[in-house]
């Protein structure tokens, strides 16, 4: 058995894709305590985080060599042996970004050795923004009209907080909580 004829039995891919995927993550956090000698202790922060991804497939028709063939060009016309649309063309593209800004506090109050509370705030902003073109004009180049699913952008402001009071017994805690988040 020669080599030709084992590739003769090999699938012949006429469609693949060259995907893209860029993503990047930036996320910092700063806190400033106070003094754990105190019945009163505190802490203050804020925090940032931004988050983004852009990604996309583009298609590529007829395999190496094989889009040579069919075209009746000379072989390695195609530099890397695939007709490849135009990155401009993806068969589904997305791209989103996330980000958030936030202060918080919290105190800590020992009432007595058994009783303490804790109350907590948070502020946070946070936006996000899609443009999600899942069948976009990558179908309107072979004839079919694209159709690019729609961006949406999103702004969330709100506070929100926590309220604990616990008591320690000698057998265990017992404690009532209260958040929203």
């Amino acid at each position: 058995l020669d080599g030709s004829a084992e590739m003769a039995n090999l699938p012949i891919p006429l469609l693949g894709f060259t995907p893209r995927w860029d993503s990047s993550a930036l996320s910092q956090e700063f806190r400033l305590n106070s003094d754990t000698e105190s019945p009163l202790q505190w802490m203050i922060g804020g925090d940032f985080y931004k988050e983004g991804v852009d990604n996309s497939r583009t298609p590529n028709l007829l395999a190496p060599g094989i889009a040579d063939a069919f075209l009746g060009v000379p072989a390695g016309t195609f530099p890397n042996g695939w007709i490849t649309l135009s990155p401009q063309y993806p068969s589904n593209a997305a791209d989103w970004e996330s980000k958030s800004y936030s202060l918080f506090g919290e105190l800590i109050y020992e009432a007595t050795d058994d009783l303490t509370m804790t109350l907590g705030l948070r502020h946070t902003e946070e936006e996000w923004t899609i443009k999600d073109m899942r069948f976009g004009p990558a179908f309107a180049a072979a004839g079919i009209p694209g159709v690019p699913a729609p961006g949406k952008q999103e702004d969330t402001d709100e506070l929100t907080y926590r309220f604990v009071v616990d008591y320690r017994f000698d057998w265990g805690k017992v404690y009532a909580s209260r958040a929203k988040g």
